[in-house]
């Protein structure tokens, strides 16, 4: 009795995920490779899928501000929980900012880093590079990378 329940619910979970067909959607989160770089990417193609995306500079400012900001984060959080409420914080009281205006003002960035240490400041600029380094072929976000590790 016990072995027929256990099969009907394996095929019940196995039902509900072809039914809502979630396979797809766990490969946009990234979620399937356990890589930070993959979800951005995935989560940068599914923002450029048509070509009134592309064309449209505002769409693409605004990809670029949440690309930015979610590499900020993810390197922030790879150091500590700690590390990122802090910086949050930190940027909100000094700079009236949050993570994704950070893209405009990077130099605001660079500060806060600083003032937790040459440690966290230089692994942090490092992580944020990793992250973008496929994308530093792009102007405003090169530009962003230079003024983050002055």
């Amino acid at each position: 009795m016990k072995n027929s329940n256990s099969k009907k619910a394996s095929f019940v979970a196995i039902s509900f995920l072809s039914v809502f067909a979630l396979h797809p959607m766990t490969s946009f989160l990234g979620i399937d490779e356990d890589s930070d770089e993959r979800y951005m990417l995935n989560a940068l193609s599914y923002s450029y899928g048509s070509n009134r995306n592309y064309d449209d500079q505002t769409n693409n400012r605004l990809i670029k501000r949440m690309l930015v900001s979610l590499a900020i984060e993810i390197s922030l959080l790879n150091i500590g929980k700690g590390t990122l409420a802090t910086v949050i914080n930190q940027l909100s009281t000094m700079y009236h900012c949050s993570l994704v205006d950070c893209y405009e003002h990077p130099d605001y960035l660079s500060v806060v880093l600083k003032t937790r240490g040459n440690n966290v400041f230089e692994s942090s600029v490092n992580s944020i590079k990793a992250k973008l380094k496929e994308f530093e072929y792009d102007k405003e976000i090169s530009a962003f990378l230079y003024e983050v590790s002055k």
